[in-house]
């Protein structure tokens, strides 16, 4: 959206020192620039609505399937994880800088610096990414209360990119876990140590639906990383 915006203001920078320095002034120009603008409030109002859509998002009955609706993906705005009909995490995007959001906002990235907390009445879990700027790798320190418990790491490998995978690593005591999926598939895959331990679906993904199921003593974590790897995933 931010992008847009910055595309009008310099487009109409450019216009008005045309006519300035030359005394040419194309109508045609002006409004081609003008639609930058229209598109940029077009799209800050369906992130708005998609938004609140998040935010309002009410689970199926399910007494076993783990539930949150992630469709606007920028925003800080907190949202809802869900299992059954209880909610037990709020959860939000942060920026640690003011260069990070503006980056992520101006390059409609919403894949990058992605930093997300989750809290309730007993706990809050912080997910802070770190990453080279040139880097397709990141890694986050993962803290309950202030105290590190496990660490994650994204690398899209050359092999990745060929059998078009996307791969979220987690380490946890001596457990090691992976959240995967293809980049054209809607399906999520969770595996420890080789074996399959759960599952989610993103085929309602263009209503913000992503619903998954766990089985693993680490449920909770193990929850929080498919919400992380949902800010990654490219086809959700």
């Amino acid at each position: 959206m931010l992008y847009l915006f910055l595309l009008f203001t310099v487009s109409q920078i450019g216009i008005g020192l045309r006519f300035w320095l030359k005394g040419i002034f194309e109508p045609s120009q002006f409004f081609l620039s003008c639609m930058f603008l229209l598109a940029g409030v077009g799209i800050y109002f369906l992130q708005e609505v998609q938004s609140k859509k998040d935010v309002q998002f009410k689970s199926v009955s399910d007494e076993n399937l783990w539930q949150t609706r992630l469709t606007e993906r920028i925003k800080t705005t907190k949202k809802k994880l869900t299992k059954g009909h209880d909610i037990l995490f709020y959860y939000n995007r942060y920026y640690r800088t003011l260069w990070q959001r503006l980056y992520v906002e101006l390059l409609n990235a919403p894949d990058k610096y992605i930093h997300v907390t989750f809290s309730n009445e007993n706990k809050q879990v912080d997910w802070q990414g770190f990453s080279k700027f040139t880097s397709s790798k990141v890694h986050w320190k993962i803290t309950e209360n202030g105290q590190e418990i496990a660490q994650a790491c994204y690398k899209s490998s050359l092999k990745d990119k060929v059998n078009f995978e996307e791969r979220l690593q987690l380490t946890m005591a001596a457990n090691t876990y992976e959240i995967m999926s293809y980049k054209m598939s809607n399906q999520i895959l969770i595996y420890r140590e080789g074996q399959k331990i759960g599952e989610g679906d993103l085929s309602n993904w263009v209503n913000g639906h992503l619903h998954f199921r766990l089985h693993d003593q680490q449920e909770e974590l193990l929850a929080m990383a498919v919400i992380v790897f949902h800010y990654l995933h490219k086809s959700g």
